[in-house]
Protein backbone atom coordinates (compact mmCIF):
# COMPACT_ATOMS: atom_id res chain seq x y z
CA UNK A 1 0.00 0.00 0.00
CA UNK A 2 1.59 3.33 -1.07
CA UNK A 3 2.36 5.57 1.99
CA UNK A 4 0.80 9.38 2.75
CA UNK A 5 3.61 10.99 1.15
CA UNK A 6 3.65 8.81 -1.51
CA UNK A 7 0.08 9.94 -2.04
CA UNK A 8 0.81 13.52 -1.85
CA UNK A 9 3.58 13.46 -3.99
CA UNK A 10 1.91 11.36 -6.87
CA UNK A 11 -0.75 14.07 -6.01
CA UNK A 12 1.92 17.13 -6.62
CA UNK A 13 3.38 15.88 -9.60
CA UNK A 14 -0.08 14.97 -11.36
CA UNK A 15 -1.12 18.52 -10.46
CA UNK A 16 2.57 19.75 -12.29
CA UNK A 17 1.62 18.36 -15.20
CA UNK A 18 -1.90 19.13 -15.83
CA UNK A 19 -0.43 23.45 -15.21
CA UNK A 20 2.62 22.59 -18.01
CA UNK A 21 -0.12 21.16 -20.35
CA UNK A 22 -2.49 24.36 -19.89
CA UNK A 23 0.64 26.63 -20.42
CA UNK A 24 1.81 24.72 -23.21
CA UNK A 25 -1.46 24.66 -24.97
CA UNK A 26 -2.29 28.27 -24.28
CA UNK A 27 1.37 29.41 -25.66
CA UNK A 28 0.60 27.17 -28.84
CA UNK A 29 -2.86 28.78 -29.19
CA UNK A 30 -1.27 32.43 -29.06
CA UNK A 31 1.12 31.91 -31.13
CA UNK A 32 -1.36 30.20 -34.05
CA UNK A 33 -3.34 33.16 -33.76
CA UNK A 34 -0.96 35.97 -33.45
CA UNK A 35 1.74 34.63 -35.35
CA UNK A 36 1.57 33.05 -39.18
CA UNK A 37 4.54 32.99 -41.71
CA UNK A 38 4.27 35.56 -44.18
CA UNK A 39 1.91 37.55 -42.24
CA UNK A 40 1.98 40.65 -40.03
CA UNK A 41 0.84 39.90 -36.21
CA UNK A 42 -2.15 41.20 -35.78
CA UNK A 43 -1.39 42.89 -32.64
CA UNK A 44 0.29 45.02 -35.00
CA UNK A 45 -1.86 44.92 -38.24
CA UNK A 46 -4.56 45.94 -36.09
CA UNK A 47 -3.42 49.30 -34.72
CA UNK A 48 -4.44 52.24 -36.94
CA UNK A 49 -1.80 53.97 -38.60
CA UNK A 50 -2.21 58.10 -37.70
CA UNK A 51 -3.17 60.13 -41.22
CA UNK A 52 -4.05 63.38 -41.45
CA UNK A 53 -3.50 64.47 -38.13
CA UNK A 54 -4.33 68.14 -37.36
CA UNK A 55 -1.50 70.29 -37.50
CA UNK A 56 -1.96 71.16 -34.25
CA UNK A 57 -2.01 67.97 -32.78
CA UNK A 58 1.36 66.87 -34.36
CA UNK A 59 4.30 66.78 -31.82
CA UNK A 60 7.83 67.21 -32.56
CA UNK A 61 9.65 63.77 -32.29
CA UNK A 62 12.96 63.69 -29.32
CA UNK A 63 16.23 64.76 -30.36
CA UNK A 64 18.27 61.44 -30.76
CA UNK A 65 22.01 61.46 -29.85
CA UNK A 66 23.01 60.83 -33.76
CA UNK A 67 20.68 63.45 -34.96
CA UNK A 68 22.78 66.08 -36.93
CA UNK A 69 22.40 69.56 -35.20
CA UNK A 70 24.14 73.11 -35.87
CA UNK A 71 24.57 75.72 -33.62
CA UNK A 72 23.78 74.37 -30.75
CA UNK A 73 24.44 71.18 -28.84
CA UNK A 74 22.31 69.34 -25.88
CA UNK A 75 22.20 72.36 -23.59
CA UNK A 76 20.24 74.22 -26.52
CA UNK A 77 17.13 75.81 -25.07
CA UNK A 78 15.13 75.20 -28.07
CA UNK A 79 15.19 73.23 -31.17
CA UNK A 80 14.21 73.75 -34.35
CA UNK A 81 13.51 70.76 -36.69
CA UNK A 82 13.37 70.66 -40.24
CA UNK A 83 11.90 67.30 -42.00
CA UNK A 84 13.49 67.49 -45.53
CA UNK A 85 14.14 66.31 -48.68
CA UNK A 86 17.03 67.30 -50.66
CA UNK A 87 15.61 67.51 -53.57
CA UNK A 88 12.98 69.50 -52.96
CA UNK A 89 13.67 73.04 -53.69
CA UNK A 90 11.03 74.08 -50.91
CA UNK A 91 12.91 72.09 -48.54
CA UNK A 92 16.58 73.97 -49.35
CA UNK A 93 14.86 77.17 -49.67
CA UNK A 94 13.48 76.70 -46.03
CA UNK A 95 16.69 75.17 -44.85
CA UNK A 96 18.28 78.33 -45.91
CA UNK A 97 15.52 80.30 -44.57
CA UNK A 98 16.30 78.48 -40.79
CA UNK A 99 20.16 78.90 -41.16
CA UNK A 100 19.85 82.78 -41.45
CA UNK A 101 16.97 82.76 -38.39
CA UNK A 102 19.03 80.46 -35.68
CA UNK A 103 22.52 81.54 -36.40
CA UNK A 104 22.50 84.94 -34.85
CA UNK A 105 20.97 82.89 -30.85
CA UNK A 106 24.55 81.55 -31.17
CA UNK A 107 23.93 78.38 -29.53
CA UNK A 108 20.56 79.20 -27.39
CA UNK A 109 18.34 77.11 -30.56
CA UNK A 110 19.94 74.73 -32.25
CA UNK A 111 18.67 73.31 -35.89
CA UNK A 112 17.90 69.55 -36.45
CA UNK A 113 17.54 68.48 -39.96
CA UNK A 114 15.57 65.37 -40.48
CA UNK A 115 15.46 63.23 -43.15
CA UNK A 116 12.10 62.68 -45.15
CA UNK A 117 12.28 61.59 -48.88
CA UNK A 118 8.61 60.69 -49.25
CA UNK A 119 8.66 60.18 -53.29
CA UNK A 120 9.05 56.36 -53.79
CA UNK A 121 10.18 56.74 -57.35
CA UNK A 122 13.15 59.58 -56.13
CA UNK A 123 15.92 57.26 -55.80
CA UNK A 124 18.29 60.81 -55.61
CA UNK A 125 16.29 62.21 -52.65
CA UNK A 126 16.95 59.08 -50.74
CA UNK A 127 20.61 58.85 -52.08
CA UNK A 128 21.47 62.30 -51.29
CA UNK A 129 20.51 61.42 -47.55
CA UNK A 130 22.43 58.15 -47.20
CA UNK A 131 25.20 60.08 -48.65
CA UNK A 132 24.83 63.20 -46.27
CA UNK A 133 24.50 60.52 -43.22
CA UNK A 134 27.87 58.81 -44.94
CA UNK A 135 29.72 61.61 -44.60
CA UNK A 136 28.75 62.46 -41.13
CA UNK A 137 30.62 59.43 -40.40
CA UNK A 138 33.87 61.30 -41.81
CA UNK A 139 32.63 64.62 -39.83
CA UNK A 140 31.49 66.51 -42.62
CA UNK A 141 27.85 66.20 -42.19
CA UNK A 142 27.60 70.37 -42.39
CA UNK A 143 29.48 70.75 -45.01
CA UNK A 144 27.64 68.10 -47.31
CA UNK A 145 24.35 69.38 -45.98
CA UNK A 146 25.63 73.38 -47.52
CA UNK A 147 26.65 71.83 -50.29
CA UNK A 148 23.44 69.82 -50.99
CA UNK A 149 21.16 72.23 -50.58
CA UNK A 150 22.88 74.72 -52.60
CA UNK A 151 22.21 72.87 -55.27
CA UNK A 152 20.01 73.11 -57.94
CA UNK A 153 19.01 69.86 -59.14
CA UNK A 154 21.09 66.81 -57.61
CA UNK A 155 21.97 63.80 -59.96
CA UNK A 156 24.69 61.21 -59.43
CA UNK A 157 27.57 63.47 -60.66
CA UNK A 158 26.95 65.68 -57.97
CA UNK A 159 28.36 63.05 -54.92
CA UNK A 160 31.24 62.92 -56.97
CA UNK A 161 31.53 66.65 -56.97
CA UNK A 162 30.85 67.41 -53.48
CA UNK A 163 32.75 64.06 -52.73
CA UNK A 164 35.83 65.43 -54.03
CA UNK A 165 35.17 69.24 -53.14
CA UNK A 166 34.90 68.11 -49.63
CA UNK A 167 37.76 65.56 -49.69
CA UNK A 168 35.57 62.42 -48.91
CA UNK A 169 36.92 59.03 -48.81
CA UNK A 170 36.15 58.01 -51.94
CA UNK A 171 35.73 53.63 -50.63
CA UNK A 172 34.46 54.34 -47.75
CA UNK A 173 31.75 56.67 -48.91
CA UNK A 174 30.95 53.82 -51.68
CA UNK A 175 30.95 51.12 -48.80
CA UNK A 176 28.54 53.36 -46.66
CA UNK A 177 25.89 54.32 -49.10
CA UNK A 178 25.66 50.17 -50.00
CA UNK A 179 25.26 49.46 -46.37
CA UNK A 180 22.00 47.63 -46.21
CA UNK A 181 21.66 48.54 -42.51
CA UNK A 182 21.61 52.68 -43.11
CA UNK A 183 19.58 52.38 -45.56
CA UNK A 184 16.92 50.07 -43.71
CA UNK A 185 17.15 52.95 -40.85
CA UNK A 186 16.23 55.56 -43.14
CA UNK A 187 13.59 53.67 -43.99
CA UNK A 188 12.49 53.13 -40.70
CA UNK A 189 12.99 56.78 -40.18
CA UNK A 190 10.57 57.86 -43.22
CA UNK A 191 8.21 55.52 -41.11
CA UNK A 192 8.22 56.87 -38.35
CA UNK A 193 7.46 60.19 -39.52
CA UNK A 194 4.40 59.25 -41.68
CA UNK A 195 2.87 57.38 -38.62
CA UNK A 196 3.40 60.83 -36.57
CA UNK A 197 1.15 62.44 -39.47
CA UNK A 198 3.91 64.22 -41.07
CA UNK A 199 3.38 63.70 -44.60
CA UNK A 200 4.91 66.18 -46.82
CA UNK A 201 7.70 68.34 -47.31
CA UNK A 202 9.37 70.70 -45.72
CA UNK A 203 7.76 69.96 -42.35
CA UNK A 204 8.84 72.78 -39.33
CA UNK A 205 8.61 72.16 -35.79
CA UNK A 206 10.12 75.40 -33.65
CA UNK A 207 9.91 74.02 -30.41
CA UNK A 208 6.26 72.32 -29.87
CA UNK A 209 5.21 74.32 -32.74
CA UNK A 210 4.64 73.01 -36.04
CA UNK A 211 4.61 74.56 -39.58
CA UNK A 212 3.78 72.73 -42.50
CA UNK A 213 5.53 74.48 -45.65
CA UNK A 214 8.05 76.73 -46.25
CA UNK A 215 7.94 79.68 -43.40
CA UNK A 216 9.35 83.20 -44.16
CA UNK A 217 11.85 84.68 -41.92
CA UNK A 218 10.14 86.93 -39.59
CA UNK A 219 7.33 84.14 -38.42
CA UNK A 220 10.49 81.58 -37.91
CA UNK A 221 11.91 84.55 -35.69
CA UNK A 222 8.74 85.52 -34.14
CA UNK A 223 7.92 81.93 -33.14
CA UNK A 224 11.72 81.45 -32.10
CA UNK A 225 10.82 84.20 -29.82
CA UNK A 226 7.60 82.96 -28.40
CA UNK A 227 8.66 79.68 -27.83
CA UNK A 228 11.86 80.91 -26.15
CA UNK A 229 9.70 83.37 -23.86
CA UNK A 230 7.16 79.92 -22.46
CA UNK A 231 10.51 78.05 -21.61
Amino acid sequence: MPTHRTKLLILFTALFLILCAFFVYQAVQFNSTHYQIGYVPVDIANQPVPKDIPLGAIRPPAIRQYDPARFGGATAMLSVIEFGDFNCEECRQAAKIIDEAVRPYGGTVRFVWRDLPLDENDTTAMDASLFSRCAGLQNKYWETFDALIAQTSIKEKTFGDIAAQLNLDKNFMKACRADQNLAALLIQDVGNAKADGINSTPFIFIGTRGFNGVVDIETLKQAIEQQLQSI
